[in-house]
């Protein structure tokens, strides 16, 4: 298997973790998974894109690994 394949299935396992903090207070069908949560503040951060000072390529990395741990 080649590096980008186990980056690829390594990356896609992010959508089965719930957002922990959550699960305190929410049964666990309620909770977003790391992988929604992330992707949808990815989107959110290109809508900054055109937003004068803002670096939209690095506030998109940002909300792609943030969540990473």
């Amino acid at each position: 298997m080649s590096s980008i394949n186990k980056f690829g299935a390594l990356a896609g396992l992010i959508k089965k973790v719930k957002r922990t903090g959550w699960l305190r207070y929410l049964p666990s069908e309620h909770v977003e998974s790391v992988g929604d949560h992330s992707s949808k503040i990815a989107f959110l951060s290109l809508y900054l894109r055109g937003i004068e000072n803002i670096d939209c390529n690095k506030c998109i990395q940002m909300a792609l690994i943030h969540d990473i741990a």
